[in-house]
């Protein structure tokens, strides 16, 4: 589950299952997303 904070262009990541509960991400910063192993995507990249 994604959560975004425009203002502060954050990005929390929850991740159920796992040790750690969630991440913090940058819009600049590549995010690893579940689905697939190995893919990743930067919300930056995504809004232009």
């Amino acid at each position: 589950m994604i959560f975004m904070r425009f203002r502060k262009e954050k990005v929390l990541v929850y991740s159920f299952g796992m040790q750690e509960n969630f991440m913090q991400y940058s819009f600049n910063e590549m995010i690893p997303v579940g689905i697939y192993p190995g893919f990743e995507i930067r919300i930056a990249d995504l809004l232009k």
